[in-house]
């Protein structure tokens, strides 16, 4: 690896108190009760940022697995950054056609009548990352949320350290952080944000 790249946190710098998650989840909630994520030039500048970030924060990804588990380079880029890359691509370019309302068929019975089917997002998502995929099952349910129109809290592992402050970093300096949070912690914070409703 380049000597240039490095982590520049030590893992769980920003640790949130576990009797702080009750505010957090509250504030996502009144963020999307607000109608702030719905809106499809929200979503997209959201992704937009997302996959930008991927693309600079690369060399810091890989190093960060590296450290935690021994992955090597080429593992990491095919296995996590690539795929996701696509992935966050994918919802971007489809996304305006997710949002519109679908038309569907109307029983003959109620005609003149028409029928549309229309996406609605949940309100709050919760997404609880495994340590051994760090970034491809945070990034990839997180983008997904957001695209759906969801406000959303991540927790990753604490058993990949480095890859925890690194998301957390990533997340905090990318998006919007009225509706997209992250928390530290191990299973006492877990727990907490098990006792909160999504």
């Amino acid at each position: 690896l380049s000597a240039t790249c490095h982590i520049s946190q030590s893992p769980h710098s920003h640790v949130m108190a576990a009797d702080a998650i009750p505010a957090t989840v509250a504030a996502l909630r009144s963020a999307f009760d607000s109608g702030r994520t719905r809106s499809l030039s929200w979503r997209q500048d959201q992704l937009a940022k997302l996959r930008a970030a991927l693309r600079a924060y690369r060399p810091r990804l890989i190093e960060a697995t590296h450290l935690d588990m021994g992955r090597p380079e080429f593992e990491c880029v095919n296995i996590e950054i690539a795929p996701l890359d696509g992935e966050i691509a994918l919802l971007e370019r489809e996304l305006p056609a997710f949002v519109e309302p679908e038309h569907c068929s109307t029983p003959l019975t109620l005609a003149p009548a028409s029928t549309t089917r229309t996406s609605e997002p949940k309100g709050v998502v919760l997404i609880l990352t495994p340590w051994n995929f760090p970034f491809a099952l945070s990034i990839g349910p997180l983008a997904c949320a957001i695209a759906a129109g969801n406000a959303a809290l991540v927790k990753p592992s604490e058993k990949a350290p480095r890859c925890s402050a690194l998301l957390a970093e990533l997340i905090r300096s990318t998006l919007d952080p009225a509706a997209v949070a992250i928390v530290e912690g191990g299973p006492q914070v877990v727990q907490r944000l098990l006792g909160q409703k999504y």
